[in-house]
């Protein structure tokens, strides 16, 4: 069992990690653009975690979460979309708030419609999906995340030390940026990100 030390540590990481990479954003449909960083954050420091997916209350949506090892200490950084009232980050045991939760073993499909704004050239059922999808704003979020870890890896990026989950992550950010769609909103949010915007694009050779 986690000692309340730990706890707070952890709520302390994971809220540094969400504040950087929402600032003032609404938290509406984040989840996942959250808590998949979030967790290769974590480990970093040497906190496993699981995605999991499921339903806060009773809602219609999907939402995501991550859990401990322990299997049920869990953490919500998106927990305001449906608790205003409540913390940044939420870390602490089930509440029948969650339902219908899963494991992923997998984060293939998540990770399907996590690029799915970016893609060019979409079908007619994956243009729907993403209707009233903010492409420019979810994907300002999804390199505030990049850039977060490339600072936070970025010895062990020079090193090529980097976990296979660490390498699929990056990869991912680079085949989201690779897209022409992308490539036209890159410059317009050029000026909004880091300096070390540039240097995560040379580490991983996308030519914007």
């Amino acid at each position: 069992m986690l000692m309340q030390l730990d706890k707070k540590y952890i709520e302390k990481l994971a809220t540094e990690f969400t504040k950087y990479i929402l600032l003032e954003e609404c938290q509406k449909g984040k989840c996942f653009t959250t808590c998949y960083p979030l967790s290769i954050f974590l480990e970093s420091r040497g906190i496993d975690t699981t995605l999991v997916q499921g339903y806060y209350k009773h809602g219609k949506k999907i939402h995501y979460w991550l859990i401990l090892d322990d299997n049920k200490t869990i953490i919500d950084p998106t927990i305001k979309q449906f608790a205003p009232e409540q913390a940044q980050v939420i870390i602490g045991e089930y509440s029948d708030n969650y339902q219908n939760e899963h494991k992923l073993e997998t984060l293939d499909t998540p990770i399907y419609r996590w690029q799915l704004p970016f893609k060019d050239n979409l079908n007619e059922m994956d243009k729907n999906s993403i209707e009233g999808i903010d492409a420019k704003a979810e994907l300002i979020i999804i390199l505030r995340a990049a850039i977060f870890l490339y600072t936070e890896l970025e010895e062990r990026i020079l090193e090529q030390d980097l976990t296979e989950k660490e390498i699929t992550y990056f990869y991912q950010i680079g085949e989201i940026l690779t897209t022409f769609k992308s490539k036209q909103l890159v410059k317009e949010l050029r000026p909004l990100l880091p300096n070390k915007f540039e240097r995560l694009l040379e580490k991983i050779t996308i030519p914007c």
